[in-house]
This record gives C-alpha cells, structure tokens and sequence, in this order.
C-alpha cells in the first residue's frame, strides 16, 4: 500500500512537472543541469529507500526507486503527449503524429537521411506548411511574463517564396531561434540571439567584407587557387578527390584569413587535425538539430565530442596568437577588422570571448560552404562538358589571368553558380527563426506567436511555381532565358536581411577564382568506376551546412583547338 501511494505521489509529480515548468518557458540552455538534477535525485531516492530497507535488501531499495523514477517519467511524458496532441497551439497544422508529439521522431529520421531531404519529403506529403515539433518552447527569455506561453512541440517548416522575406527580409521581426543558443557561453556573430549585439557586431564584420576589404583578400584568394592548381598539376592523369581538395583549399584559406596562417593541407594533401576534430562535432550537431537541449546534454558529458572540444581550446590558442602578433596595422585579413575595432575601443580583452567565437564561425561557415559549392558545381561541370565550353569562351575574351572584377561580368560562369547554389544550397535547411510574440502572417497564413520556423531552402529552391524545369541544370536561367525564373525572391541561398551571409561576396570570389583557374588549364571527367559522380549527391549530409558525398575527377592539360 505504501508504494503504490508512492507511485501516486510520483505520477502527481510528473503531470504537475509538465504544467507548472516544462510547458513555460526556454529550458534547453539549463538542460545539463536539470539532467544532472534529476540523476542526483534518483540516486538520493535510492539512498532513501535503502535507509526504509534497513539495508537488508538493497535490490528491492532498487526496485521501488526505479519504479518511482519510472512512473514520474511516465506521467511526465504521457502529459506532455496528450497536450501536445490535443490541446497546442499549432494542432491545426498537418504533419506527422510522431512529430507532433515528440522530437525525438525527428531525431530518428535524421539517423538514416540528412535533414534538408526529410524535411522535403515531409513537404511533399503535407504540403507548404508542416508541424514538424519542437520540445521545448522558444519563448525568449527576456520577454514579459504575458508573453510567456504555454507552448510544446512549436515548430513549423515552410516552403512558401513569400515566407523568405517575411521571415528573414529586412523589415521581419523574427529572430533567432534556440538552436543558436548550443555553443554558449561562447557566442559569435553566427550564433547571438540578441539583436541589437548582431546589429553592433554587424557593422564592424561589415568593414571586413566590403569592396577595399575584398580587394586586399583576392591576392590570397588568388594564391590559394595557384596552390590547389600546382597540386592538381601533379596528379594528372590520377583519380583525386575534389570533395576533399576543395576543403583543403577552402581550409586553407579561411585559416589565414582566420589566424594569418594556412593549415598547409594544399601543400602537404593531408587533412589537418583540426579539420577532424571539428567534424567530431558538427555530426552530433546535425543529428540533434532539432533538440537543442538533448545536444547540450550531449556536450555536456565528459568523453562527448571530445574532439569538438579540442577543437574549440585550439581555436582559441589560434586566436590569442593572431592578436599577440604584431602586424603592420593594415587590416590584411578577416580578423585584423574585428581585432583592431575591439582595440581602438579599448575592449580587446572584454571581447575576447566574441573574437573566439567568431574566429571558430568564419572557419566553418567561411570554409564548409565555399567547399560544397565546389563540389557541386564541378559535379555538374562534368556531367555535362558543354557547360565548361561555354565558361572557357567567356574567359579566352579575358586577360590570362582575369582579376576578381572581370570575373564577375561573366554571364554563363556566374549562372552556372547561381545554378549549383540553386540546387544544392550550403546551408540546405537554414537557420531556425522564432515568430514574434503576437505572431506572423505567411502565404495568409497565421503563425502563432513565438514559434520556431524553418525554411528549408533546399525544397524551396526546387519549387516548380518558382523555377521551370527545378530539377534541371539550366545556368542560362539566370541571364539569357529570364522567363525559366518565376519568383526571384525564392532564390536566397545566402539568406537574406539582417542575419544575411556576411561573407557572400567573398566566398563567390573564391568559387569564381577556382573556376577559372582549374578551366582555364584542364580538362576532366569522372574518375574510372566513379560512373556519373552520383555519389556526391547521393551521400551528401546536412550538419547544419550541407557536407558532400565523394566526388573522384580525374584532370589532364587541356587540349586547346588547333593542338596536337
């Protein structure tokens, strides 16, 4: 009698745990905490239980605690079911059952497809707008208590072109959702939630990336495209791995324009430790995108994305050289911009914390992206040599070695880009926004307030109402044959607004460069037994940027017309 008064007791726990914490507010940031809470309580429970046992029986002391942890799980779980089902707020909203209850659904999709196709398979069972969950609520926590819901699973995925300007346009009120929140207390430029911090940090990232900025990065850019060229020119004839080779270049790149020094892989056609130790974390990252607090739970034990870690103390070793280095003041790299701002503040050491964090961003977004891109785009370059015929008549009208400016009057080159970005997107899931509080009209559609939306831009990109043929690589869409383009505004592969890619002119510089550089000196085709390079489309992951399968090309010296 007495246990099952206790099991009565536990489940009470359980229900009220819902509606009194679980169902309020923001609980992913304290996650670890409330994990580690819970494991200390059970074991003060068993402690207790032992003491009524009198010691004498420490298996059955084990049994009833177990049995209490197991009903006030039970009850917690089965209340937050039933209100998730029955009773939320987004309940009108189509999508899966799973989905609508828990998280954890996702999760499992997620173990044996990448995001952006489980996502786009979603869309095209239920349409524009599906519940896809969320398991805790986005409610910000600086907001008023009257803003303070009683919320749930609380994401919704859209695939709708106005969506892209109302979520992420200039004048959207949206912002970041708590996915962001997983790397705290580091935080950067990428990750910040507050917006008037983005805003300020904007404006100096912004310095970095304008034209006189641009100008003083292409010589590196340049160079770092020689490397990958004289790397190339050593392996004629051989299959190489472009997948690989094109983040080694982009790599390298980004570490210098990072830390003022290259990772060396171009050179050696070795992976950098680092490069590792950052993957160890970005496939945790991506399978539990949709449950932040289970991926903080994660980080949180030892042993856990260890690599990851490392990562991060290597990362901030880097920086703390970069800024003890002395320069000659010129802001010759990415970082030089933020260091030499916090400096003329006399705030170096109160920013280093955002140094760090944005110096780790600009090595994955920075670097990732440009790489996928590449990828991708020679994929389709060998699928169809005609594509690169049309490329090199546009370069043999310009000098032997076209600067970044020329490159970019390039109507075929440039579209062939905007084609490899259409279709497959860096960034093919993209950033999770939170609604505001009063909530958002999409497509006259109402979104209640403080739900987190995604916009998948993937799916997005291959919408027949927005692009003729979607499915087909058609570079002239984007300069000679406009009418294949039904909605611009669909096409955001950087996104767009105030939370925008900073560093969109750079990275289609590198790209631009590449391009030209490789074109301009060999031919190539899929590697023997590679058959169309399905692979790299096939394999590719989503780790919140997208991570290509492998691609084997193999070059030769180009043969020109008229010789032997």
């Amino acid at each position: 009698m007495l246990q099952q008064t206790k099991l009565c007791i536990a489940a009470v726990a359980g229900i009220l745990s819902h509606c009194l914490v679980f169902i309020r507010n923001e609980h992913h940031i304290q996650a670890p905490q409330l994990f580690r809470f819970f494991l200390l309580l059970s074991l003060f429970l068993f402690i207790g239980e032992a003491r009524l046992w009198a010691l004498s029986d420490s298996g059955q002391a084990a049994k009833t605690s177990a049995l209490i942890v197991l009903s006030y799980a039970a009850s917690l779980f089965t209340s937050i079911a039933v209100y998730r089902a029955f009773f939320h707020k987004l309940r009108k909203f189509p999508g899966p059952t799973g989905a609508r209850v828990s998280k954890f659904w996702h999760v499992g999709k997620l173990l044996g497809r990448p995001n952006f196709k489980v996502l786009d398979e979603l869309h095209q069972q239920y349409g524009d707008f599906v519940r896809t969950g969320e398991p805790f609520p986005p409610a910000r926590n600086q907001q008023s208590s009257s803003h303070r819901k009683l919320l749930g699973p609380n994401e919704i995925s859209i695939r709708s072109p106005s969506a892209m300007a109302e979520i992420n346009g200039p004048g959207s009120r949206c912002t970041k959702a708590p996915f962001y929140d997983l790397l705290l207390p580091r935080t950067s430029i990428i990750t910040t939630r507050n917006k008037t911090l983005h805003d300020q940090r904007r404006r100096i990232w912004d310095y970095g990336f304008g034209a006189k900025a641009l100008n003083q990065y292409e010589p590196q850019v340049d160079h770092y495209a020689s490397l990958l060229t004289s790397a190339i020119s050593q392996r004629l004839g051989a299959p190489m791995d472009v997948t690989s080779w094109f983040h080694y270049f982009s790599f390298d790149l980004m570490g210098q324009l990072s830390f003022g020094k290259s990772f060396n892989m171009l050179a050696t056609g070795e992976r950098h430790f680092a490069i590792d130790l950052m993957r160890d974390g970005l496939t945790l990252l991506g399978l539990f995108t949709p449950t932040p607090w289970l991926a903080r739970i994660g980080f949180s034990i030892p042993g856990v994305a260890s690599g990851w870690k490392s990562m991060f103390v290597w990362s901030d070793a880097q920086m703390r050289e970069r800024i003890d280095r002395e320069d000659d003041g010129e802001n010759n790299d990415i970082t030089s911009w933020l260091i030499n701002a916090s400096r003329e503040n006399n705030s170096l050491e109160a920013d280093r914390s955002w140094l760090n964090g944005d110096a780790f961003g600009i090595i994955i977004a920075g670097s990732d992206t440009t790489a996928t891109t590449l990828a991708m785009l020679f994929y389709h370059l060998a699928l169809d040599p005609c594509q690169i015929s049309k490329i090199r008549a546009e370069l043999v009208q310009l000098d032997a070695k076209p600067d970044a400016r020329a490159l970019q009057t390039l109507p075929h080159l440039n579209g062939a880009i905007n084609e490899t970005l259409r279709l497959h997107p860096p960034v093919p899931s993209n950033g999770l926004r939170e609604s505001p509080p009063d909530g958002i009209t999409i497509a006259s559609t109402f979104i209640p307030g403080s739900t987190v939306l995604c916009l998948p831009v993937y799916s997005l990109h291959r919408l027949a109402s927005c692009f003729e043929r979607p499915l087909e690589f058609i570079p002239e869409r984007w300069y000679s044959k406009p009418e294949l383009v039904h909605d611009k505004g669909a096409f955001a592969p950087f996104n767009q607004g105030r939370f925008g890619c900073v560093g969109k002119n750079l990275a289609l510089m590198e790209v631009r460069a590449v391009t030209a550089a490789l074109l301009n000196r060999y031919d190539l085709e899929f590697a023997p037994g590679m058959g169309k390079g399905e692979g790299v489309e096939r394999d590719m992951g989503d780790q919140f940027t997208a991570t290509p399968g492998k691609l084997e090309l193999v070059f030769s010296e180009r043969v020109r017309k008229g010789e032997v």
